[in-house]
């Protein structure tokens, strides 16, 4: 399934893309960790880890920097995470980078109970910052 975002890549209409075809396509990626660079404690070979990296996702290996990969549990499907990277990075910088949102503020996530998006809801604020203050609005 190709996003609509891979097709405005490829032809050449998505903001801050300057590579050109040809490349690899794909925008998200959930896969296991082959090798690790030098200095790498964050991950172990073997560990399923997920990413939103915009081209190359589809190419049979990828080199990545760890500090941009997101361990997945094994316990999860790779086709229901791989749905849940775009709209989990866009909430996350929705909050943390557009709104600057502090844990003493009140927000209300709308539709956050509609298909994945309740996920994310849930990811968004298990870390105790937003607590009881996190409405979710469906």
């Amino acid at each position: 399934m190709l996003l609509l975002q891979t097709l405005m890549i490829h032809k050449g209409k998505y903001p801050d893309v300057k590579d050109k075809p040809p490349f690899s396509p794909g925008y998200d990626v959930v896969g296991v960790v082959e090798k690790l660079g030098d200095g790498v404690t964050r991950f172990k070979v073997g560990q399923r880890a997920a990413d939103l990296t915009v081209i190359g996702a589809y190419s049979e290996y990828i080199c990545l920097p760890a500090s941009r990969l997101t361990p997945v549990p094994d316990s999860l499907d790779p086709a229901e995470v791989a749905s849940l990277i775009l709209s989990y990075v866009t909430a996350y910088q929705m909050l943390h980078r557009i709104a600057k949102v502090k844990g003493s503020q009140r927000i209300i996530i709308h539709g956050a109970g509609v298909e994945h998006k309740g996920t994310v809801y849930t990811f968004l604020t298990s870390d105790g910052q937003y607590g009881s203050r996190a409405l979710s609005w469906l």
